[in-house]
C-alpha cells in the first residue's frame, strides 16, 4: 500500500511538472500586443483602457470564488484535480478566442476573463500537490513546476522571437490588420501546447480518490496525526478544528477562517504574501518602462532577455530554496520571521538599486537580484504556510484570500504611485524600494520584542497534541495547559455525541 501511494505521488509530480511547462510554453505572449494593435485596428493605449484591465478584476474574483468552488467539488465527489481541469480548459479557451475572436473587443475581453480564471491554477496547483504528496517533498515539487514554467517561458519566448524573424512584419509596415497573420503561427503554437497541458492534467491521479490508509503512507505519520513537524507551534483553535473536521464535523466558513488565521505563524506568513508578492507584481508590470528609462535605444530589443535571464534566475532560487532553506525554516517561528525581513530589507535594497540604475548591465543584475530573492521567500512561504493551516485543512482558502489580497495590494499601489502621484518609472522603483526597506527595519524591534514573548500567548507544541487528547504532562506553560484542558473537554465531548 504504501509503495503504491509513493509510486502515485511521484507520477502526480511528474505529470504536474510537465502540464506546467506545456501550459507556459506560448511563444505567441510576447508579440500579444503587436498582434492585438493588427487585429483589433485600435491603439495601444486603447487596448490597455478596454481589454487589459479585465484581467485583473477576472484574476481577484477567481481567487475569491476558490473556497466556494472547492467546497462545490467536495459535494460533488471531485477533488483539487478537477478545479485544475476547469483552469487548463479556461486557458485553452483563452488561446482558442486569441486565434479565432482578435478582431472582436467583446471577446478579447472575454478571453481576458478566462485568462484570469486559468490563473487560479498556481494556487489549485499547491493545494494539488501538498494533497498528494509527503510533507518533505511538497516544496520541491512546488519549485520545480515554478522552474518548469519558467525555464519553458524563456525557451518559448526566444522561439518564437526566431518564428517571426526578429519581430518585424514583412506584410504591412503601417501596422494594417493584414500584419496580424504574420503572428498566427506563434498563437497555433501556443494554442497546441496549452492543449496538451489540458490533456497531461486530465491524466493527473484524482487526489479525491484516495483511501485513508493511502493518505496514511503519503504523510508518513500515524492515523490522526498532524501533517506538521514535530515542534510546530499552533494555536489550540486550529488544532481543534482540524480534528472537528476529521471526525466528520465541517464548520461553517467564519469558523474555519477564524481557526485558519488565528496561528502567529500563519498571520506572519499571509502578511509577507499579500505585500511582498504585491510589491513584486508591481516591479514585474513596470520593468519594461525602468529598462526603457535606463536605455531608450536597447529596450526593446533587450527586454525579452532580460525576461529570460529574470526567469531562469527565479527558477533556480526557487529550487535552491526549497531544498535548502525550507527543511530549516520549519520548526522556528522565529528563523521565519528573520528570514522574511531579511528578505524584505534585501528585495527593498535591490529595488532603490534598479531604480538608481544608470546602465542595463548595472538595471538587470538589480532586477533579477529582486526577483531571485522573492521568488526564493515564496517558496518558502507557500511551503510553510501550507504546512500551518494542515491543522484546519482549508489551505486552498488561505492560498486564495492571500492572493487576492496580493492582487489588490498591488493594484493599490499602482493606482497610488503611477496614477495619483504619476511616479516615473525610476520614482516607482524607488518608492517600492523605501517602502519595503521602511517596513522592514521597522518591523524588526516589535518583532524581537514579540520572539521573546511569543510562548506565553497561549500556544502548544503540535508534537503534543492529537486528535484524541493531550499527552499527561505535556505542557508546562499554565496558559498551555488551558489549551490543552480546553482541547480534551472538547474533543471528550466529541467523541460522546452521536
Amino acid at each position: 500500500m504504501m509503495s503504491a501511494a509513493r509510486s502515485c505521488s511521484r507520477r502526480a509530480a511528474l505529470v504536474a511538472v510537465l502540464a506546467s511547462a506545456l501550459q507556459h510554453f506560448k511563444p505567441s505572449e510576447p508579440f500579444l500586443l503587436p498582434y492585438l494593435v493588427r487585429s483589433l485596428g485600435v491603439s495601444e493605449d486603447e487596448i490597455g483602457a478596454r481589454v487589459f484591465p479585465v484581467y485583473s478584476y477576472a484574476a481577484f474574483g477567481a481567487m475569491l470564488a476558490l473556497p466556494a468552488a472547492d467546497a462545490a467539488a467536495r459535494a460533488a465527489g471531485a477533488g483539487y484535480k478537477s478545479l485544475l481541469v476547469v483552469c487548463a480548459a479556461s486557458r485553452l479557451g483563452t488561446r482558442a478566442l486569441l486565434i479565432f475572436g482578435a478582431s472582436d473587443v467583446r471577446l478579447m475581453q472575454i478571453m481576458q476573463v478566462m485568462y484570469g480564471i486559468s490563473e487560479a491554477t498556481n494556487v489549485v496547483t499547491l493545494c494539488y500537490l501538498y494533497r498528494v504528496l509527503p510533507v518533505r517533498a511538497f516544496a520541491d515539487a512546488t519549485a520545480a513546476t515554478g522552474a518548469a514554467g519558467a525555464v519553458s517561458y524563456v525557451i518559448a519566448a526566444e522561439l518564437g522571437q526566431l518564428m517571426i524573424g526578429g519581430g518585424r512584419s514583412d506584410n504591412n509596415e503601417s501596422g494594417g490588420k493584414a500584419d496580424a497573420t504574420h503572428y498566427l503561427p506563434l498563437f497555433w503554437v501556443s494554442f497546441a501546447a496549452v492543449a496538451a497541458g489540458l490533456v497531461l492534467t486530465l491524466l493527473l491521479p484524482g487526489d479525491a480518490e484516495r483511501s485513508a490508509a493511502e493518505d496514511v503512507a503519503l504523510a508518513g505519520t500515524p492515523l490522526g496525526e498532524q501533517r506538521v513537524p514535530a515542534g510546530t507551534m499552533v494555536d489550540a483553535g486550529q488544532v481543534r478544528a482540524g480534528c472537528d473536521s476529521q471526525h466528520g464535523v465541517r464548520p461553517p466558513l467564519p469558523a474555519r477562517l477564524r481557526a485558519l488565521y488565528s496561528p502567529t505563524r500563519v498571520r506572519l506568513l499571509s502578511l509577507w504574501w499579500a505585500l511582498a508578492l504585491a510589491v513584486l507584481g508591481v516591479a514585474e508590470n513596470f520593468s519594461t518602462n525602468m529598462l526603457c528609462a535606463v536605455d531608450a535605444g536597447t529596450c526593446e530589443t533587450q527586454s525579452g532577455h532580460l525576461t529570460a535571464v529574470a526567469r531562469i534566475g527565479t527558477a533556480v532560487c526557487s529550487l535552491a530554496a526549497a531544498r535548502l532553506a525550507v527543511p530549516r525554516l520549519e520548526k522556528s517561528t522565529s528563523a521565519i520571521v528573520a528570514v522574511l525581513l531579511g528578505g524584505l530589507f534585501a528585495m527593498g535594497s535591490l529595488l532603490l538599486a534598479s531604480g538608481a540604475a544608470n546602465g542595463v548591465l548595472e538595471f538587470a543584475c538589480a532586477y533579477v537580484g529582486t526577483l531571485g530573492v522573492s521568488h526564493a521567500l515564496q517558496t518558502c512561504v507557500f511551503s510553510l504556510s501550507a504546512v500551518a493551516a494542515s491543522g484546519v485543512g482549508d489551505y486552498i482558502a488561505l492560498f486564495s484570500i492571500n492572493t487576492a489580497a496580493a492582487l489588490g495590494v498591488g493594484a493599490a499601489l499602482t493606482a497610488v504611485l503611477e496614477g495619483s502621484l504619476a511616479l516615473s518609472a525610476r520614482g516607482l522603483y524607488s518608492a517600492l524600494g523605501a517602502c519595503c526597506v521602511v517596513l522592514a527595519v521597522g518591523t524588526a524591534v516589535p518583532a524581537a520584542w514579540w520572539g521573546r514573548r511569543r510562548r506565553s500567548q497561549g500556544f502548544v507544541a503540535l508534537d503534543e497534541v492529537e486528535c484524541g487528547g493531550i499527552e499527561s504532562g505535556a505542557t508546562e506553560d499554565p496558559a498551555d495547559e488551558a489549551a490543552a484542558s480546553e482541547l480534551m473537554s472538547a474533543h471528550g465531548s466529541l467523541a460522546e455525541s452521536p
